[in-house]
């Protein structure tokens, strides 16, 4: 387990340097790993980075524009721990890019309920609100 979590640890530092092709597959070496030994079943403490793990790897799929599997991952990072709201939010904002309103405001509320300080959420929220607003009003 402990060379799961310096993998993990080796893929957020080279995600912060910029290196999102090594972090991306260093993410998915440890999500491989760490799914493929159920190491995570009954360890919670391992369940939530494996969550953030796929939160991550999402978000630099989402950098490729490679979105369904983004909402992939954010989804697999729910089902792991229902209350990680950065994947609800990003995931959010995969819908909200693509109009797909009702089901950002969904995913962006329920940011907010685990989180109700998230600011970036809050934003997010109002922007799904008022654009699928604007959509409802255009007349053709």
């Amino acid at each position: 387990m402990e060379g799961d979590l310096r993998l993990f640890e080796l893929a957020k530092s080279e995600e912060s340097q910029g290196n999102h092709d090594k972090a991306l597959e260093l993410y998915s070496s440890f999500i491989d790993f760490t799914s493929r030994d159920n190491q995570s079943d009954n360890n919670d403490s391992l369940k939530q980075t494996l969550a953030l793990a796929y939160n991550n790897r999402g978000y630099l799929r989402y950098l490729r524009v490679d979105f369904d599997e983004a909402v992939e991952d954010f989804t697999k990072g729910i089902n792991l721990d229902p209350g990680l709201a950065v994947a609800y939010y990003n995931r959010g904002t995969i819908h909200y890019r693509l109009g797909r309103f009702d089901t950002a405001i969904a995913d962006m509320k329920a940011s907010l309920m685990k989180n109700p300080d998230f600011t970036e959420a809050k934003t997010g929220l109002e922007h799904c609100l008022a654009d699928r607003q604007e959509k409802l009003d255009r007349p053709w």
